[in-house]
């Protein structure tokens, strides 16, 4: 994936690659607006920040590169889901700016789906039971 123009070197290391290896099929990302690189210092930034909240007992984060976005599953208890989604979602952009600047914004867009658990049990509340997926019909 290249953030512009694909660089010569690129080509011709591919153009070597598939004539040793005639089989592959290679394809080429160019002209996203962002390098695999950033991807990376944004989905961790995003996911820091959103795991760092207090409502969040768990996250995974990961990036679809065709739409563009960040996906981000969070765990938490049975709170308002839409006060904690825009708390979240707040966290995870700014966690995004911090970790690659503020344009980055401008070509990436966080999705955030809270689970919804009921925190308890009879040892040390670690006995979780899954409760209703929601998802914030906003975005």
């Amino acid at each position: 994936m290249f953030k512009g123009r694909m660089p010569s070197w690129a080509k011709g290391a591919v153009d070597d690659f598939t004539a040793a290896a005639p089989g592959v099929v290679v394809s080429f990302l160019k002209g996203m607006g962002l390098n695999e690189q950033e991807i990376g210092n944004a989905v961790a930034g995003a996911h820091y920040a959103v795991y760092g909240s207090p409502y969040t007992g768990d996250a995974t984060t990961s990036f679809d590169i065709a739409l563009r976005r960040i996906d981000i599953t969070v765990q938490v208890p049975g709170i308002s889901p839409k006060a904690v989604l825009d708390e979240l979602r707040q966290r995870a952009e700014k966690g995004v700016v911090e970790a690659t600047g503020p344009d980055l914004l401008d070509v990436v867009f966080v999705a955030l789906v809270a689970v919804s658990h009921e925190w308890g049990g009879e040892d040390s509340g670690t006995n979780k039971t899954a409760g209703s997926m929601m998802a914030d019909p906003e975005r």
